[in-house]
């Protein structure tokens, strides 16, 4: 292939992962091809990376190794485009706004005990034309099922999120709308894919200060 300049390039594909292994470029003023090996490759947020590479220039004595300390997507959230809360309610807003956040993260890091985190002692559930109830144990038990042998390639918003705050700061409800790329490996080894989009309004009460979701009512575009 040929980079933008025109200048030739390519790159070797692992037969067994289908990752990248070495890119080799012709850059301008370098006096030999430049490769670029990548290592470490690792899922992160429903991505995967790779969290190092060795960069090389000729001889070993032009050999450069990056390690990545962190990495996170740059992805624009949703969630910064939420209409402002009025002054007193700034903060609830924002607590609020850091739930619906660590909701998105459990998800694609397939994190259990951070999706229950935000739950109070019953949920009550709405869907499918039934009204469950459901302990915290329950709800862990039921995305531990959910997440097991999944991946989620994607889960975002399509949409701000609507956030209503009662006049005295106790009560809170939320109404969202994401959209949902995951994969699954099923018993038998295959993997199965799976998308759809998801609308669900959630209330909240306030305990000791917390906000914690009680309710949840969902739907699912067809």
């Amino acid at each position: 292939m040929s980079d933008q300049q025109s200048r030739p390039a390519s790159i070797c594909i692992s037969d067994e992962s289908h990752l990248p292994l070495m890119l080799e470029m012709n850059p301008a003023g370098a006096a030999s091809p430049v490769r670029v090996y990548f290592e470490n490759w690792q899922w992160r947020d429903g991505i995967r990376y790779f969290w190092a590479f060795n960069l090389t220039e000729g001889g070993p004595e032009r050999t450069f190794r990056y390690d990545y300390r962190d990495i996170r997507p740059n992805v624009l959230s949703a969630l910064e485009f939420v209409e402002p809360a009025s002054a007193p309610r700034q903060r609830d807003q924002q607590a609020l706004l850091s739930i619906l956040d660590d909701d998105q993260r459990a998800h694609l890091q397939t994190d259990v005990a951070l999706l229950v985190s935000n739950i109070a002692d019953e949920l009550i559930s709405v869907s499918g034309g039934e009204i469950l109830r459901h302990s915290r144990a329950d709800v862990a038990a039921l995305f531990t099922q959910v997440f097991a042998g999944a991946t989620y390639q994607y889960w975002a918003d399509t949409q701000p999120p609507v956030i209503r705050i009662s006049d005295d700061g106790t009560l809170a409800w939320v109404a969202r709308r994401v959209e949902v790329r995951r994969s699954s490996t099923m018993t038998d080894g295959l993997t199965q894919q799976s998308a759809f989009v998801s609308a669900y309004t959630s209330s909240y009460q306030k305990e000791n200060g917390v906000w914690k979701m009680d309710s949840v009512a969902s739907t699912f575009l067809p």
